[in-house]
């Protein structure tokens, strides 16, 4: 019976014990799951330096280099080029009618008299040659006009159209005012002087530049704009140069040129790579006067070679031999910015090429069989997009 009670006793201690075993299990994975992922990596790395790990077994014996590279760009081609619609702008003079009256009479004898007027606005767009028009009726006397209060004309005029009389712009104001008065008969007292004026107008020509500009939208990317080595800005203007003034080009706001292009053939205009924003950018095309028709717009960002640099690092004979012996290993460290997004791209060792595709943070390589006595080169290329790397160490560890 006592024997009994023992052993019970036994086996319920045996089941606390692996039940406390099971918790302590428990919580040492929860611990390991919430470490950073580098930490977790380095705790759980029994592979000896596999890629993507940040901590291996051995201990680091020297650094043979250690570098801040920073950004790496990768180039996908020699040139971007921005294609532009085609458009056509234009500025054209056109006469236009400012003001009419459909009919005036005035009249004068030697006991009274009777004029008359009547006021018009001219728009600034208004360009030049504002005219006075209108047929005569009746004419008796001297037909006498004043514009603004000068004497613009005292004179007979005869039946029919009248040649149109050019206004002075520079007497214009923001109202004018036009009289017609008719002159006095004098000593013939019973003589009435009169004209009857039918269809007077004011007219002018009038500046159109509701269609003298064009403007386009661009978007250029940082990586662009770094890279760049030169921009050019093409273009096929349409025109005649007898018809036209000057075209205005303009990037952002900035005039990059101003004149009479080469009708009909490619221009070509060299563009600052400060005159251009990272995201969007504008390219105007407006004119004084005349018609262009723009084709063939591109703007050509000719790119940098790439300047992926090479780090070097050296082997002296007794780590030389250290490593071919097999009692230490020499391995690549590539610690990139983030873990968050994908990495591929090349390392080259000596020219021996070993391609990488990582998402982690940590990119270790063991590069014993690589390297050579002396002098040795190390390469990193972009191979999908742009690398962003804090630092490139060469590592000799003790084998283990």
């Amino acid at each position: 019976m006592h024997r009994r009670k023992i052993e019970g006793s036994r086996a319920q201690t045996a089941t606390g014990s692996a039940v406390l075993i099971a918790i302590i299990g428990a919580l040492i994975i929860a611990y390991i799951l919430f470490l950073p992922p580098e930490e977790r990596n380095a705790l759980l790395d029994n592979n000896g330096g596999a890629p993507g790990s940040p901590g291996s077994s051995g201990v680091v014996e020297k650094v043979l280099l250690k570098e801040n590279i920073g950004r790496l760009n990768f180039i996908t081609s020699s040139e971007i080029k921005h294609n532009l619609l085609p458009f056509t702008i234009s500025s054209q003079i056109d006469a236009q009618e400012i003001k009419r009256v459909d009919s005036l009479y005035v009249e004068r004898n030697v006991f009274s008299s009777q004029s008359k007027n009547f006021t018009f606005l001219v728009d600034p767009s208004f360009h030049s040659n504002i005219l006075l028009s209108f047929n005569v009726k009746v004419g008796e006397g001297r037909l006498m006009i004043d514009f603004n209060g000068k004497p613009l004309m005292d004179s007979e005029i005869p039946i029919g159209s009248l040649e149109p009389i050019r206004l002075n712009k520079d007497q214009m104001m923001d109202q004018n005012t036009m009289t017609f008065s008719v002159s006095s008969p004098g000593a013939a007292f019973w003589k009435v002087n009169k004209y009857q004026l039918e269809d007077i107008i004011i007219s002018g020509d009038y500046l159109d530049t509701s269609e003298s500009m064009s403007t386009q939208r661009f978007t250029v990317n940082s990586d662009e704009l770094e890279s760049a080595k030169t921009i050019k800005l093409s273009y096929k203007p349409l025109c005649l140069p007898s018809e036209v003034s000057q075209l205005i080009v303009a990037v952002n706001g900035d005039r990059i040129f101003t004149g009479i292009p080469d009708c009909g053939i490619e221009n070509n205009i060299e563009i600052s790579a400060g005159t251009l924003n990272v995201g969007d950018n504008t390219l105007s095309f407006a004119t004084d006067l005349g018609s262009y028709r723009i084709e063939q717009i591109s703007l050509k960002t000719l790119l940098k070679d790439s300047d992926t640099p090479v780090f070097y690092f050296q082997m002296d004979p007794k780590d030389y031999e250290y490593v071919k012996a097999g009692a230490a290993d020499l391995r690549l460290v590539i610690i990139f910015t983030d873990d968050i997004y994908k990495k591929t791209g090349q390392v080259s060792i000596n020219g021996r090429v070993k391609g990488f595709n990582t998402q982690q943070k940590y990119y270790i390589v063991d590069i014993s069989n690589d390297i050579r006595l002396g002098t040795n080169s190390v390469k990193i290329t972009p191979a999908l997009n742009n690398l962003d790397i804090t630092e490139l160490r060469i590592e000799l560890k003790e084998s283990g």
